[in-house]
């Protein structure tokens, strides 16, 4: 009797179990996330007039792949900003044109993380990201370009570089 009795609870917990449907929601009301994009120069201030390209590279975030167009793109505003809406929850690169700051042209290209629900701010000082450095040696006599002569380079604070201490600094430097 008391194995019949368990066969019997053992079906009807069984069939009650099955008959429940369990719903799961993703995302409360909104499946969209916003992005608001700031470029700035080394004090802080806003830089305006740049063009912002976002892609939609998802979790891939292999710098080899090859780069598909971008989803949106957008020109900064007066205070540096560009506001990307209506995105689905997912990683995404952001890239811009070359930016020409204090004599050195900069490129950003960085990743940023959209939730569904969630207006995400970042801010970007531009000069966090590597310039390009282009160094043309000539000779001093005739001005034709000369090869095969190595050049070190390397930033200078308050430092007045000349021909008679360029060994110390470079020492100073290591």
């Amino acid at each position: 009797m008391k194995g019949y009795f368990f066969i019997v609870l053992t079906l009807l917990i069984a069939t009650v179990s099955c008959e429940k449907e369990v719903v799961v929601k993703l995302a409360e009301g909104e499946i969209t996330g916003k992005l608001n994009y700031k470029l700035t120069d080394d004090t802080g201030k806003g830089l305006s007039g740049l063009k912002v390209y976002i892609y939609n590279r998802g979790s891939n975030q292999d710098p080899n792949s090859p780069i598909d167009s971008p989803i949106d793109s957008a020109i900064t505003s007066s205070v540096g900003e560009v506001n990307f809406i209506d995105l689905l929850p997912n990683n995404y690169q952001l890239r811009t044109d070359s930016i020409k700051l204090n004599y050195n042209d900069y490129s950003v290209d960085e990743y940023v993380q959209i939730t569904a629900g969630i207006e995400r701010k970042k801010t970007t000082k531009v000069t966090d990201f590597s310039g390009t450095l282009i160094i043309r040696l000539l000779s001093y006599e005739t001005r034709t370009p000369i090869q095969d002569q190595g050049v070190v380079a390397f930033p200078v604070n308050k430092i007045h570089v000349t021909s008679d201490n360029i060994a110390d600094v470079v020492k100073v430097r290591r």
